[in-house]
């Protein structure tokens, strides 16, 4: 019989074996550019018009507000995060440019050298270079990474996979018989430490690094890996030698690390992770069911629905057809019976994990590396430890994606003296593999050309889905299409009737249909069901107050809320205004009106509509001098040479 190379054999790598390398690496860069080069040039989507295109840090590389402030900007959205690591690259990113696609070719760097680090994972467990050349490419191709790499904002993700694969490399020892050395240890250490900070799931990398060094334990155990030693004990002895300098210096540091990041995500959150309570039913079922109307058996809804889910990150990872942005309620439901197919489902896809391991245990395989891997990296995203912000994503498979990778390349490539294919019916397996999943990743790509296009697509694969409804009807919104914007937000309401975006949207498409009693009435409800963080929703809410003459109202309303967010300019810039111009006259109020617009300018300086309101209220005021003073200062600053201009032209005026 064939004997299996331990994870404990000596690799001496010759120059046969570096040009080996050397060509794994160019593939993994080519077929990651060739699955993802058509999604470069796709705009801005989702978050990624919040997080990028909103946020004051970014946009002034303020690294201390960064560091210092959870990762939304504002900190109104209640989603307790932190993830300076992200904001930081992306501030970098909007400092060198501006364009999406700059964005994206940096996470398609990130996503390729996941895909290296995978390879170079699988080579020094195994020193196999076919199965860890196949378990890579398969990965960097996958269509479940196609939200991530169109999303730029989930860079998150994508950096916290390539630390966890490149920490789990480092760890593992170069030869035979040698331990990890101090200085790989804290490098790993420092690797885990960028993975927590470009997103908190990269937690798992201690229970992964255990997996990989039970592997290695087990297969250098005396088997038919190798001849029997002379004495237990001494082998005892030697085994817990070597796992007590591992301990000290993998494990330890691994450990302080962790440790400095919890204390400092406390410190800046005030809580490692949010409660239940915190959590939007509409985005995670499973921590607050009855937020959705669910009744039944608390204790199924709670344990069975991530059992559900289980069988549907399973067919996405083995079937990637069905794609979508978003799994929230309705397209993901609580299980509320014992007789939810989906649920028998998730117990037998766990039924299948268990059988594979004990199996891959029993023959010594790789496979038990690729199922740690998968199931140790799902189980903090799975909501069965603790509560996350969604019941399920995706991005969540990034990692979990690798394992699964790793389990296919292994399956096909691996164990050749126990296959009855021959080596070109194995390697063709692969090629036929690697195809469809790349061309069922371009053909995705091209979803994300704009958001309409994307919603329309995902609402066609989960129609049940609120979020994909108010998704679709503010892309037509956008477009101007406001009887459609208005139908579809009804549709997503009639779906989940307390979703504040579906509100908000339906409160502006009716505004822009001049039907300002209704537009009122729908802001009002999102502002009740939590949309009050959400700066438009208050700037509508004053003009549909203008629209019904009631000018006081609106005043008050945008008084009240521009204390709440010190970044809400257009509130400010709005109020002010109305303070310039309100009917009847007795409220108009030059004197408040340049103290708002004044701050509406500080918080935006480049934009010229909000310096045109402050140099009016200054006017308005009796203080030309100072308004041009306050020209003369700012106008430098705006952007775009024809509205500096514009404003050269009404304001260049004398002194009143």
């Amino acid at each position: 019989m064939q004997r299996r190379k331990s994870a404990e054999q000596a690799v001496n790598h010759g120059p046969a074996d570096r040009f080996v390398d050397r060509a794994a690496v160019a593939l993994i860069l080519a077929f990651a550019l060739g699955a993802y080069a058509n999604a470069l040039r796709n705009p801005w989507h989702l978050d990624d018009n919040v997080i990028i295109l909103r946020d004051r840090r970014v946009h002034h590389a303020d690294a201390w507000s960064i560091i210092s402030q959870e990762y939304w900007p504002g900190g109104g959205f209640g989603n307790r995060v932190y993830r300076p690591l992200t904001t930081l690259t992306l501030a970098a990113n909007w400092a060198l440019s501006r364009e999406p696609w700059t964005f994206r070719l940096v996470n398609l760097l990130l996503h390729a050298g996941a895909g290296l680090a995978l390879y170079a994972l699988v080579r020094r467990l195994t020193d196999r270079p076919p199965m860890a050349l196949a378990a890579a490419l398969l990965y960097v191709v996958h269509p479940i990474h196609t939200t991530p790499m169109n999303q730029v904002v989930d860079r998150a993700d994508i950096g916290a996979a390539a630390c966890v694969l490149t920490a789990l490399w480092l760890m593992q020892p170069r030869r035979a018989g040698e331990s990890v050395g101090v200085a790989r240890g804290v490098l790993a250490a420092a690797v885990f430490a960028a993975g927590l900070l470009f997103k908190e799931n990269a937690v798992v990398l201690p229970l992964l690094a255990l997996g990989c060094d039970a592997w290695r334990w087990h297969t250098s155990r005396p088997g038919d890996a190798g001849p029997a030693p002379p004495r237990k004990a001494s082998v005892g002895r030697v085994a817990g030698a070597a796992w007590g300098r591992v301990a000290v210096r993998v494990y330890v540091p691994l450990m302080v690390v962790l440790a400095g990041y919890l204390c400092l995500r406390v410190a800046v959150l005030g809580v490692v992770a949010r409660s239940a309570g915190d959590i939007n039913p509409l985005d995670n079922v499973i921590a607050n069911p009855a937020g959705v109307g669910a009744q039944g058996d608390a204790w199924l809804m709670r344990w069975g629905t991530p059992v559900a889910l289980l069988s549907l990150a399973a067919r996405l990872l083995a079937w990637p057809v069905r794609l979508s942005w978003d799994y929230s309620y309705a397209a993901v439901t609580p299980v509320v019976s014992w007789h939810d197919p989906g649920l028998w489902g998730g117990v037998i896809v766990l039924g299948l994990l268990v059988v594979s391991a004990v199996v891959a245990w029993r023959r010594r395989s790789v496979v038990l590396v690729g199922l740690s891997l998968m199931v140790g990296a799902y189980s903090v995203v799975s909501n069965t430890a603790f509560l996350i912000g969604a019941a399920f994503a995706e991005r969540y498979l990034m990692l979990p994606c690798a394992g699964f990778c790793l389990c296919a390349a292994a399956l096909v490539l691996g164990g050749a003296s126990r296959s009855r294919l021959p080596t070109a019916a194995r390697v063709a397996v692969v090629i036929v593999l690697l195809t469809a999943a790349a061309s069922r990743s371009i053909v995705r790509n091209l979803d994300f050309r704009s958001p309409e296009r994307l919603d329309l697509a995902d609402v066609a694969s989960q129609p049940d889905s609120s979020r994909l409804w108010k998704a679709a009807a503010a892309a037509a919104l956008n477009a101007g299409d406001n009887a459609t914007a208005f139908q579809r937000a009804q549709h997503a309401l009639s779906i989940f009737d307390r979703n504040p975006e579906a509100w908000r949207i339906l409160g502006l498409a009716a505004m822009r249909m001049n039907q300002s009693g209704a537009a009122l009435e729908a802001l009002l409800k999102s502002v009740e069901y939590g949309g009050g963080h959400d700066e438009t929703v208050h700037v509508a809410i004053g003009q549909a107050l203008r629209m019904k003459g009631d000018y006081r109202a609106a005043i008050e309303w945008l008084e009240a809320h521009a204390p709440l967010d010190r970044n809400a300019a257009t509130v400010r810039n709005n109020l002010a205004w109305y303070l310039l111009t309100a009917d009847p006259p007795e409220l108009r109020d030059p004197a408040r009106a340049c103290r708002y617009a004044a701050e509406a300018v500080e918080i935006e300086p480049a934009a010229a509509d909000l310096l045109d309101t402050y140099l009016a209220a200054l006017h308005a005021a009796g203080r030309g001098a100072e308004a041009a003073a306050v020209l003369e200062r700012r106008l430098p600053r705006i952007e775009g040479t024809a509205a500096r201009e514009a404003l050269l032209r009404k304001w260049d005026r004398p002194a009143d």
